[in-house]
């Protein structure tokens, strides 16, 4: 009797935390002109050049834009980050001449604490961005930093194995003595 009561219990504590656990917001994308064909998509480790305008969802106010200067460049997926996350998130797949609207929700923008004096804490933000161009990452700087991290656990590995071997083929002390009596026999036998 005691089993389903304790049941009963247990189930209702875990509906009870996880309704009370808020759920993490999403980042929105909306394409608001697509390209027909698209032959390459942004992608972690590619160099962008982005044009936006960032807005607070709750005014509308815009707080920053790259339009009339440069586009913004930076690397997509770098590590460490070069931009907030939900950039990171938005921008993925995008293709170049690509307009979208990027929703970003405070945990994936500047939280809790904003980035006074234009962002205020738990703001969310919108980006009207503008892919301009696209450099993919080439084979080495794909790569490279792992072949790099590897070859010091390789080159540790290898020197080991080659101590290891010296050891295994180095002649024991029964046959160093038995090989130095047959050298005395043999030189023996050639001065008769």
């Amino acid at each position: 009797m005691r089993r389903p009561i304790v049941c009963l219990l247990l189930l209702t504590l875990i509906c009870c935390v996880s309704q009370g656990k808020k759920k993490k917001k999403e980042v929105k994308i909306e394409v608001m002109e697509a390209i027909s064909e698209c032959t390459e998509r942004a992608e972690d480790g590619d160099t962008l050049k982005v044009h936006y305008t960032g807005r607070l969802e709750s005014t509308g106010e815009v707080f920053d834009s790259s339009q009339g200067k440069q586009p913004f460049e930076f690397v997509i997926g770098a590590k460490p980050k070069q931009v907030i996350e939900g950039w990171d998130i938005g921008l993925k797949g995008m293709c170049v001449g690509e307009r979208r609207l990027i929703v970003i929700p405070p945990e994936f923008a500047y939280g809790k604490r904003g980035s006074p004096p234009q962002i205020p804490p738990h703001a969310t933000l919108e980006f009207d961005t503008h892919l301009v161009s696209l450099t993919k990452q080439t084979f080495q700087e794909k790569y490279l930093p792992h072949v790099q991290f590897l070859s010091i656990p390789v080159g540790i590995g290898i020197f080991f194995y080659y101590l290891y071997d010296k050891i295994r083929r180095a002649p024991s002390e029964q046959e160093v003595k038995k090989a130095g009596k047959i050298e005395k026999k043999k030189s023996s036998k050639k001065k008769k």
